[in-house]
C-alpha cells in the first residue's frame, strides 16, 4: 500500500510517467506481510489483463 505522502508526491509530480506507474503497481500488489520488496512482488504480478502489466517495474539482468 502506498502512503498518503507518496500519493501526494505522485499527484504533484505528474511529469513522471514512470513514477506514476511504479506507484500504481506498488499500490496494487505490495503486501508488507509477504516476502520480497514491492519491486519483487510487482515482477511476480499475474494480472495480465491490467493495462499497465507490460510497463510494470521489472529487473533486467546485467549485461557484461
Amino acid at each position: 500500500m502506498i502512503t498518503d505522502s507518496e500519493r501526494a508526491t505522485a499527484q504533484r509530480n505528474t511529469k513522471s510517467l514512470r513514477r506514476a506507474v511504479n506507484l500504481m503497481c506498488k499500490d496494487c500488489v505490495y503486501d508488507d506481510h509477504e516476502s520480497g520488496n514491492w519491486r519483487q512482488q510487482t515482477e511476480g504480478c499475474t494480472s495480465l489483463t491490467c493495462p499497465l502489466w507490460n510497463f510494470r517495474p521489472v529487473s533486467h539482468p546485467r549485461v557484461e
